[in-house]
């Protein structure tokens, strides 16, 4: 739903026709469903804002990996060529898209690195990755951020356990 509050962002302006093809792929699909999952409160107002969904036919899951992830085969070598296995790490697999908050993060990480994190981005650059890479270097974190691009589904699901364990046992010690 991006297009419908952000048209200001390339990926979903009104140019080549990509709010329009957005808006018919999301109203078929809704249409078309008994329930919608999304992942927060906001969303669940949005569609019933913009798509007039009842209410009832939208659940919640915040929780963004699903069970059967953590059933799969895993790629352990990103985790080891990444020097992963030892650090407490912030994963955030998203496309480098404008709208997708990669600069509030580097913003948080100039305070959280003090406190041993590291920031691991994943997904393919859509136009915004050279941007990320100038604000990393504005913020003095090349030592602090990693960005691994496009990542194997395998790859996907060993940052995902690695970084699930690791933030588990850093809750249980901590809190």
């Amino acid at each position: 739903m991006t297009h419908s509050n952000n048209i200001y962002f390339p990926e979903v302006s009104i140019v080549n026709n990509k709010f329009a093809v957005r808006e018919s792929l999301f109203k078929s699909a809704i249409q078309r469903s008994a329930y919608t999952v999304i992942g927060n409160s906001v969303g669940k107002e949005q569609l019933c804002k913009y798509y007039g969904m009842a209410s009832e036919q939208i659940k919640i899951n915040s929780l963004a990996v699903l069970g059967y992830v953590f059933s799969l085969n895993a790629d352990d070598s990103i985790i080891a060529h990444n020097n992963l296995s030892d650090n407490k790490y912030l994963f955030f697999p998203a496309q480098f898209w404008a709208h997708k908050n990669h600069i509030r993060l580097l913003k948080a990480m100039v305070h959280l690195k003090e406190n041993g994190f590291k920031m691991v981005f994943t997904g393919s650059d859509q136009g915004n990755a050279e941007y990320i890479k100038k604000k990393i270097a504005e913020f003095g974190l090349e030592n602090d951020v990693l960005l691994l691009g496009f990542v194997t589904k395998n790859e996907l699901i060993a940052l995902y356990i690695q970084h699930f364990f690791s933030h588990l046992i850093y809750s249980v010690i901590f809190v």
